[in-house]
């Protein structure tokens, strides 16, 4: 997890998942952000928008997923600006 932390920078909010629990990936990444439980959730529409959609408007910069899934989501993929991966982990700068 630290080569991880070491390639988002120090402030950014990340979206952290596939994660069960919500909120452990945030935990060791020492990241603040939000987690989801479950692949193609951030696809997903909640109050007229989809919930990457919603994280991004909150603050989200980055995405760390270990699900292959959401890499090749359609409706995703439109908000990914560059992705690199580690490990099991992908590493996504999302668009603004």
């Amino acid at each position: 997890m630290n080569e991880l932390k070491k390639r988002i920078p120090p402030n950014a909010k990340v979206i952290a998942g596939p994660d069960e629990s919500g909120c452990i990936y945030l935990y060791f990444l020492h990241k603040k952000g939000f987690g989801y439980e479950y692949p193609n959730q951030l696809a997903e529409i909640k109050n007229g928008k989809t919930v990457i959609e919603d994280y991004i408007q909150r603050g989200a910069s980055y995405l760390i997923t270990t699900n292959q899934d959401d890499l090749i989501n359609v409706q995703l993929k439109e908000y990914f600006q560059s992705t690199i991966q580690y490990n099991e982990f992908y590493i996504i700068q999302l668009k603004k």
